[in-house]
């Protein structure tokens, strides 16, 4: 198997937003995840795709497809369509197929198992906030996810308060009292996200 290449996004319109997107993924993410970018995958046939995002954790991996579609995004059938904001109907084919096979690509070439519990969901993401999923878009919500629900569902890197925490029990002597407080500030500030 010939290693991944990262390569720079070959659609015109999205370069910025999937520029911006990966640099908040690398900021947001905690240590013991990888971010790959625009790697080229090849299967053993020859047939190449490329992969916008990949995403290495402890126990899962994402294989992200990233669009930076306006308007309204349907399926009809296995096909995706956007509907711009100018009203014009674009159809995108079956993108379900073509994550399919680079998750097929993926694990082919990887060894990756399934059966041994490590998680890989591979996604087609709108970064714009401009866009809108129709009914049966969301019916294939497995597969097709907006930005803002990507980042709720993946770990988040421990914020500024969450660290002045840690610093606190690492470095600091407590007296009983303090240290109370500071456990529940702990559990409050992990409650947050922060």
């Amino acid at each position: 198997m010939s290693a991944p290449t990262s390569t720079e996004p070959s659609n015109p319109f999205g370069h910025e937003a999937e520029r911006k997107a990966i640099a908040q993924l690398r900021r947001r993410l905690p240590s013991t995840w990888q971010v790959f970018s625009n790697l080229r995958i090849r299967r053993r046939s020859g047939e190449r795709y490329e992969a916008d995002v990949l995403l290495v954790g402890p126990r899962e991996a994402y294989l992200l497809e990233l669009k930076e579609w306006s308007g309204r995004v349907d399926v009809e059938g296995r096909d995706v369509v956007q509907y711009r904001r100018n009203g014009e109907r674009v159809e995108h084919g079956d993108l379900f197929r073509k994550i399919q096979r680079r998750e097929e690509i993926m694990v082919e070439q990887s060894g990756f198992d399934p059966d041994a519990g490590y998680l890989l969901h591979n996604l087609v993401v709108f970064t714009n906030s401009n866009v809108r999923l129709e009914p049966g878009a969301r019916d294939w919500m497995e597969h097709l996810t907006t930005w803002t629900l990507l980042l709720s569902a993946l770990p988040r890197r421990p914020g500024l308060l969450m660290r002045l925490v840690r610093w606190l029990f690492r470095r600091a002597t407590l007296t009983p009292d303090m240290h109370e407080q500071g456990v529940r500030l702990l559990k409050w500030a992990q409650q947050l996200g922060r």
